[in-house]
């Protein structure tokens, strides 16, 4: 069968799913897994049970997040216990990763970098780990889902505006901005390349100290346009090892 015959039988294969999607049922869920709802799919490892946050950072974006929305079901004298998640399908099929495990089992890929929507602005950060949690306020709000994420800098306007919007190079900023973001939140997940400076660029110590630890964003294209046809358990079989705990 030639390129043109392959491309024919996958273009009819592509219509008759959409006429009728029966054809193309989702692939069931994995073990272990749980979806959230609006096509998310939290996925393991996950902690057995409740593990007390001992990092100052993270306890910190922990108060700041829950004195806004209400205290948190799993609070005792002061002291938040969680049941970390170690990955999150999102609906355009992506796996989203965390920190938590992607260093713990030494993973060369790095899934775990994403892009996400807060106080109506997009942002890019790394996210450490998912959580759930209910939070106790007068509204009585569901079981809700959360990331813990590093939130990178702002892109560096200058070269933003001068690669016509093509060039995005944020600052990692590590523990320094900490924050509690809704899972849900996140559309996709990127890639980040160190920027590079060139040898004259390396002997100016202002361009040095101005681009250090700096990294430009590269991001799937067309995402807006996918569906969710991924299956996680293509993933689960590829890091069934990597993945227990």
């Amino acid at each position: 069968m030639n390129l043109c015959q392959r491309g024919l039988l996958r273009a009819q294969t592509n219509a008759l799913k959409v006429i009728v999607p029966e054809l193309d049922p989702e692939p069931p869920l994995t073990r272990g897994a749980q979806p959230i709802g609006d096509g998310y799919v939290l996925l393991t490892a996950h902690d057995e049970e409740e593990r007390l946050v001992r990092d100052v950072m993270q306890i910190n974006a922990l108060i700041n997040f829950f004195t806004q929305h209400g205290k948190p079901e799993r609070i005792s004298d002061g002291k938040f216990s969680l049941e970390r998640w170690a990955r999150l399908c999102l609906p355009n099929g992506q796996i989203a990763r965390c920190a938590w495990k992607e260093i713990e089992n030494g993973l060369t890929r790095n899934s775990r970098n994403v892009k996400f929507r807060d106080d109506g602005s997009t942002h890019f950060g790394e996210v450490l780990y998912y959580f759930q949690t209910k939070i106790v306020n007068e509204e009585k709000e569901p079981l809700g889902t959360y990331a813990m994420v590093s939130v990178y800098g702002k892109a560096d306007a200058n070269l933003l505006s001068k690669s016509s919007h093509t060039l995005r190079i944020i600052h990692y900023k590590g523990s320094e901005d900490l924050r509690i973001i809704k899972a849900k939140s996140i559309t996709s997940v990127v890639a980040l390349f160190p920027f590079i400076l060139s040898d004259d660029e390396k002997k100016n110590p202002n361009i040095c100290a101005q681009y250090l630890q700096s990294f430009f964003v590269g991001e799937k294209p067309f995402l807006d346009f996918t569906t969710n046809t991924t299956d996680p358990s293509q993933e689960d079989i590829e890091e069934a090892g990597a993945s227990a705990e």
